[in-house]
């Protein structure tokens, strides 16, 4: 895969299993469903060989709290909390603001990604792995 940047068709493959999230709800509703992604195995094992080979080109601001392990929801409340007192300590008003982004992720552009990568100084047959996986993915539903 590395000395050629390709990757078997395969290793896009997922088949998605929609879980009723509350079988009392609503069943013909999209937002009643979570969704479970099954995936090739050896893609999921190359996923993980990445990550902990390269995860040093994956982190970011200490203040992301999303997609980040052992970092969660509580901990942003947290950190809302202790500054918003500092602020109300000191007699300052505070204004906050709430944007809901929760669907965003599913519209990210992937290029837009790999620059990022690009710019990271990540290698580039790695990133020539991942353009031919990504170009690859489909998803069916059970």
């Amino acid at each position: 895969m590395l000395t050629y940047g390709f990757v078997s068709d395969d290793f896009g493959k997922s088949t998605l299993i929609p879980l009723i999230k509350d079988s009392n709800g609503d069943t013909s509703s999209c937002e009643n469903y979570r969704g479970i992604s099954l995936n090739c195995s050896i893609s999921k094992v190359f996923e993980y060989m990445l990550l902990f080979k390269y995860g040093t080109f994956f982190k970011t601001d200490s203040l992301q709290f999303g997609f980040r392990n052992g970092v969660g929801c509580s901990d942003a409340l947290h950190t809302v909390k202790t500054v918003i007192n500092h602020f109300n300590k000191n007699g300052n008003t505070i204004t906050i603001a709430a944007l809901d982004i929760s669907k965003a992720f599913d519209r990210v552009s992937f290029y837009a990604l790999f620059s990022k990568l690009i710019a990271r100084k990540f290698p580039k047959k790695i990133i020539n792995v991942l353009l031919s996986w990504y170009t690859k993915n489909y998803m069916q539903i059970k």
